[in-house]
């Protein structure tokens, strides 16, 4: 089999426009240290929509047409010359980094993502809104083989994001961290907060989140439009993480952070 089906995206609009269209289009196969994944999901996240609409020209997308999608788990089916970490297969996420140059000062300090060559899934290479999608086999992460493919998925982006905020807290047992925007991103980082034995509490406007973030581990749940809710919070956590892209709410995670407390 020579082709496929893939949503691509030949020129950025309106999302109401349908820019991004279900079609056939050549089939990939793996290169050189990369690996041929059959996509078994690939979750949505915001930015999608940010390139999709144009948002990030004239830079992102790089390519044209693309295929959007950086939330992508599946399993190998093919192996490029030189992989010898994975087998045909094998279980796999690949994250929006797809490939860094390696050698550079970012690269060889744990900063990857700010490497000057760096290239990312589904923005600047194909993404994961396809039956197949090529990996570099160096930045793809074999998944253990209980967890759901599925469900997988977004661990590879709003998932890490989550867990890179929480692990730099220096939170445990008898501190309590308060959350703000416990949405896509928020709602995973109240369970990895959770996990360290922190008392969690969650502050948002939206009910249904609220209601989510108890369901996952929050102790407290902090409805954000009741000023005498929010005033509670007031010089009381002991660390705070804001996924809530307002002055605001920044505002208002400041006054819940004790005073003289490191985050």
């Amino acid at each position: 089999m020579t082709t496929m089906f893939a949503n691509e995206l030949d020129h950025t609009a309106p999302i109401t426009t349908h820019p991004v269209n279900w079609r056939e289009t050549a089939k990939p196969s793996a290169g050189p240290g990369q690996i041929l994944m059959k996509v078994v999901a690939c979750g949505v996240c915001r930015s999608n929509l940010h390139m999709i609409e144009g948002d990030w020209l004239p830079d992102v997308p790089s390519i044209s047409p693309i295929v959007p999608g950086h939330e992508v788990t599946g399993r190998v089916v093919e192996l490029g010359e030189g992989v010898t970490n994975f087998a045909v297969g094998d279980p796999v996420g690949v994250t929006p980094l797809w490939k860094t140059c390696g050698v550079c000062e970012f690269c060889t300090s744990g900063r990857e993502m700010l490497c000057h060559h760096r290239e990312i899934t589904g923005e600047t290479v194909n993404g994961g809104y396809a039956e197949y999608m090529v990996a570099t086999a160096d930045y793809a992460y074999r998944i253990p083989e209980g967890l759901d493919l599925i469900d997988a998925a977004p661990l590879f982006c709003p998932g890490i994001t989550a867990f890179g905020a929480v692990e730099k807290l220096d939170v445990g047992p008898g501190d309590t961290v308060a959350i703000f925007g416990p949405g896509g991103v928020g709602h995973m980082a109240i369970q990895f907060a959770a996990l360290t034995g922190a008392e969690v509490v969650a502050v948002g406007r939206t009910p249904e989140h609220l209601k989510v973030a108890l369901e996952v581990g929050a102790t407290r749940a902090v409805n954000s439009t009741d000023s005498d809710e929010l005033a509670s919070l007031t010089d009381a956590m002991d660390a705070v993480i804001t996924f809530a892209d307002s002055d605001v709410v920044t505002a208002q995670a400041f006054e819940a952070l004790k005073w003289g407390a490191p985050w």
